[in-house]
């Protein structure tokens, strides 16, 4: 595979073949954005029902103190598949952006790599800013995941730290979080392998 370096290999592909690209990269960077919102709409509501269920249960008399470490793992799990989607979205946005503005510039100009410059100040509220959304909603998530982490402890002191008796189950539970945390950090990621071997099976008709 090809190392692609520069703004001449990139192209090189595509000769006669600009309109098409362009458009095809247009209508996935679109794919991606509303992908981007509808994931983030999803967590959204995983974390409020989570938040909500965490709070509940605090609040109940009868709810035995291991059920808060349990929804507490739950919620950090969330808040870190949220955290890491918005990531790996952002990356795969960028990418599509990236390709829109190399393909651009012959087929309609540099329409997509053109933008205002701002006019309102950072600190002013009511003016315009470019800001960046995804990465707003990353800090979110980010907030959030810190957030459950120090539910995670204030529930173990509240259930009283241990692992024997009636708290065995939830400090079972916290373990499998530890270890499918780990896991969303080593098998999440997408391959970026330079070759990849075909392994594929097709159908015959008669």
């Amino acid at each position: 595979m090809t190392d692609v370096t520069d703004l001449k290999s990139y192209l090189a592909p595509f000769e006669g073949k600009e309109q098409d690209a362009l458009k095809d990269a247009i209508e996935t960077r679109k794919l991606e954005v509303d992908l981007y919102w509808r994931r983030a709409s999803y967590f959204w509501t995983l974390s409020t029902v989570a938040f909500t269920g965490f709070f509940a249960l605090q609040n109940s008399d009868k709810a035995p103190k291991a059920s808060l470490v349990i929804i507490s793992c739950i919620g950090f799990l969330f808040s870190l598949a949220w955290l890491l989607a918005s990531r790996g979205a952002k990356h795969w946005q960028a990418n599509w952006e990236a390709q829109v503005e190399m393909l651009e510039d012959q087929i309609i100009g540099p329409l997509f790599k053109t933008s205002i410059k701002p006019e309102g100040s950072i600190w002013n509220p009511f003016s315009s800013y470019p800001f960046s959304v995804t990465k707003i909603n990353q800090l979110l998530s980010f907030f959030l995941t810190i957030i459950w982490v120090v539910l995670i402890v204030q529930s173990f002191y509240g259930a009283g730290l241990g692992f024997e008796g009636t708290f065995t189950y939830a400090g079972a539970v916290l373990v499998f979080t530890i270890i499918f945390a780990v896991l969303m950090f080593w098998l999440g990621r997408s391959s970026l392998k330079t070759e990849r071997t075909v392994k594929m099976t097709r159908r015959a008709y008669k």
